[in-house]
C-alpha cells in the first residue's frame, strides 16, 4: 500500500483544518463523485481534525500527516477546488501556504514510489 506522508507546522494544521471543513460541506462531492470518495473525504477531515484537536492542547510545532494514495489524491482535489473558489479572498501567504501542500503530496508520492520500486 502506497501512503503520503508531510509534516505540517501548527499554524498549517490550523489552515487545512479550516479547508476542509469549509469544503467538506459542499455539496459538488455527493455529484461529481462516488461514495468511495465521500468516504475517502470523510476520513481526511477526521484525520485532520484528530490533529488539529490533539495540536490544541500539545506544545509541539509541527505534525507528520499520513494519507493513503486515494485520500492524498482526493486531498489534492479539496485544494485545488478550495484555491479556485477562493483566490480572490486569499493572501499571497495563504495562497503560497496552500498550493504548497499540492507539492508536498506529490514530493511524498515520489519518495513512496521510488522506495517501492527499489525494493
Amino acid at each position: 500500500m502506497i501512503n503520503i506522508r508531510f509534516g505540517v507546522i501548527k499554524d498549517n494544521l490550523k489552515l487545512l483544518n479550516t479547508i476542509l471543513g469549509e469544503v467538506s460541506n459542499y455539496g459538488i462531492w455527493s455529484v461529481f463523485y462516488g461514495e468511495e470518495e465521500l468516504s475517502d473525504l470523510k476520513s481526511l477531515k477526521g484525520k485532520i481534525d484528530a490533529k488539529y484537536e490533539k495540536s490544541l492542547s500539545a506544545d509541539q510545532g509541527s505534525y507528520t500527516l499520513e494519507f493513503t494514495f486515494k485520500e492524498g489524491q482526493i486531498f489534492k482535489k479539496v485544494i485545488v477546488f478550495y484555491l479556485t473558489n477562493n483566490f480572490k479572498t486569499l493572501s499571497r501567504k495563504e495562497f503560497e501556504t496552500i498550493t504548497d501542500f499540492i507539492l508536498f503530496v506529490d514530493d511524498s508520492l515520489a519518495f513512496e514510489l521510488e522506495d517501492k520500486l527499489i525494493d
